[in-house]
Parts: structure tokens; C-alpha cells; sequence
């Protein structure tokens, strides 16, 4: 079946980043503001407001750090100073195997739906950029990094409130690699790191109506054999 499984990632990493510049006070809570629901702001006079916040963060830290997640592709390849680039790879087969065996849950109609999982997980490959022009932004935009994504551990998905006891992200650091333009004036670090163990399709639809059973008569016949109907 359709999984929005690659958004829900995307946005939970993008989220968990972003949360914690605001935490730390180098971005704007992009709450605080009327977006659309493509997540864009809403109309000139927000668009100004929010410039306005955005220059006062600048002048009372020096800089302020912008976060683009994959949904942003139209801004992914521009080279601001400081910014964090969450770059989306691809799946592939993780190594865990699943139970294929058949569930049974009500359709809502007073009957069955026949589902069967997938029999393995997968693994989603992505890289977080850090763009900065010297090395006190880049020491600022890699404590955000990593005291939001571990190099071994859990976050929550972003439609949760933390984390829970069970359904989490399970998160793993690969590898770095520095890309920097020095020529340029551009300093750029790639971490590339894995979420282990998703589910990348949903559960397929065998049958979606099954007939709930209603009545069992159970009879002993003449041979004292029993019948069940």
C-alpha cells in the first residue's frame, strides 16, 4: 500500500534540528508566524515580520541559522551562511526479517480486512549538510546537529510529543566527509547517516471483506459424532 513513510522521516529529522536552533536561539519558531499549508508564509505583511524577527536574531547573536529540509529543493543547492541542509538519499534492504503472517483487523462495516506485512525492513540513508563561512558558525551549527540527531539512538517521529515506549526512529552515524570551498570563502561538512529498520511500504490489503462469523451450532448426530455448523 501508498506509506508516507519518507516524508514523516524527512519532516521528523527536519523538525528535531530545527527545534533545537530554536532551542539554542540561533532560528525563529516558525510556529510563532501564519504559514500555509505548504508551509510557506502566509502573506506580505508575515513575510515582513518575520524578516524583521530574523534581522533582530542576527544582530543579538551575530548570525542566525537557517534549516532546509528535502521539501525545500528550490533553496537545497544555495550556499548560505550558516545553514543546515537535510539531504534525503534512498532505501535500501535493512537486515531484519518480518513476521508475513497474516493479521485480521474489523473494516468497519461489520467484517474483516486480511493485511500481510513485508518480510523485510529497510534502511533510509540521508546526509546533513553544515554550510557556514568560519569556524565559530560551524561550531555552533554542529552542536545543534548533534545534540538533536545521535549517532546512536532514538528521536520521535514529529507528530509526537518526545519520545514514546515504543515506535521511535532509530538513528546511526555512518560517516563525515568535508566539501569545503575555501577558495570561495565556504566551509561544508557532510554527515551521512542511516535510519535503521523502517517499514517503507505499509501492510497490503488481501481481502478487505471477510464476513464476520455470526452463530456456531455445534450438534451430535445419531453416531455420537459431532457436527459443527
Amino acid at each position: 500500500m501508498f506509506s508516507n513513510i519518507e516524508e514523516d522521516l524527512e519532516r521528523s529529522i527536519y523538525h528535531r534540528i530545527r527545534m533545537k536552533a530554536v532551542e539554542y536561539g540561533y532560528a525563529l519558531d516558525i510556529r510563532n508566524y501564519q504559514l500555509d499549508p505548504e508551509g510557506s508564509l502566509i502573506d506580505e505583511a508575515e513575510q515582513k515580520k518575520y524578516d524583521a524577527d530574523l534581522k533582530a536574531l542576527q544582530q543579538e547573536k551575530g548570525f542566525a541559522v537557517e534549516i532546509f529540509g528535502y521539501s525545500n529543493n528550490q533553496n537545497i543547492g544555495k550556499k548560505k551562511s550558516a545553514s543546515i541542509v537535510i539531504d534525503i538519499e534512498s532505501f535500501l534492504p535493512g537486515l531484519t526479517g518480518l513476521d508475513t503472517t497474516a493479521k485480521y483487523e474489523s473494516n468497519g462495516n461489520g467484517g474483516f480486512a486480511k493485511y500481510q506485512g513485508p518480510s523485510l525492513t529497510s534502511d533510509l540513508f540521508f546526509g546533513i549538510k553544515l554550510i557556514c563561512n568560519h569556524v565559530k558558525q560551524l561550531r555552533v551549527i554542529h552542536q545543534i546537529m548533534v545534540n538533536a540527531i545521535p549517532r546512536l539512538g532514538y528521536i520521535p517521529w514529529y507528530f509526537n510529543n518526545g519520545l514514546q515506549t515504543d515506535k521511535n526512529i532509530m538513528v546511526k552515524y555512518d560517516s563525515m566527509a568535508d566539501v569545503s570551498w575555501l577558495d570561495e570563502g565556504i566551509i561544508e561538512k557532510v554527515y551521512r547517516y542511516e535510519i535503521l529498520d523502517a517499514h517503507e511500504t505499509l501492510d497490503d490489503i488481501i481481502n478487505g471483506n471477510i464476513s464476520a462469523i455470526k452463530e456456531i451450532n455445534v450438534e451430535i448426530n445419531d453416531n455420537n459424532e459431532l457436527n459443527i455448523k
